[in-house]
């Protein structure tokens, strides 16, 4: 399977953010993210402690989760409304064509009307490229800062090249099927 893998000179990079950072506390941090979610086309999530805050105080919304906060496990929790659940392999520190397929599925859903969400068995945490890169123009990408908040990416054209410019930094590699 072709797939990205971060350099480890990226990870300073990617740890600063991506988009809008919303520093502080849980009620904090999504009272303020509410506002600015309200102008958004659509919204997608990406974590699971986010997915599962932005559904109780924002309401429906497209999730990537993959069973774990600070790598450990929690369980997979998806939202109620969420339809339909897709499947895909991630390994930590990769961005596989198989999550990449997933996320751009994903984003067909969502233009239909659907709130999917994407379970994703590996790591996530890279998958906001992806995201990012194949949104349609006004989609909002949220995702978790452990320790620092939460980042926010209102999507165009300028924001994918940012996406597209980070990603090219990436090593491809082929893993086992």
């Amino acid at each position: 399977m072709l797939a990205y893998r971060m350099p480890e000179r990226l990870r300073p990079r990617l740890a600063a953010g991506f988009g809008m950072i919303i520093e502080g506390e849980d009620e904090k941090v999504l009272s303020r993210a509410k506002d600015i979610l309200r102008g958004c086309r659509g919204v997608i999530a990406v974590g699971d402690v986010v997915c599962a805050s932005l559904h109780k105080h924002v309401g429906r919304v497209g999730c990537i989760i993959d069973g774990r906060t600070l790598r450990k496990e929690v369980g997979v929790e998806t939202p109620p409304h969420a339809f339909p659940i897709l499947r895909a392999r991630n390994p930590r520190s990769h961005i596989t064509s198989e999550a990449w397929a997933a996320v751009k599925e994903l984003l067909r859903l969502m233009e239909q009307g659907n709130f999917p969400a994407l379970i994703i068995s590996g790591e996530e945490d890279l998958l906001v490229i992806p995201t990012v890169i194949n949104a349609p123009e006004g989609y909002c990408i949220v995702y978790g800062m452990p320790g620092k908040g939460i980042g926010v990416v209102r999507v165009d054209e300028s924001v994918r090249e940012e996406a597209s410019r980070i990603l090219e930094g990436f090593e491809p590699v082929e893993l086992p099927d």
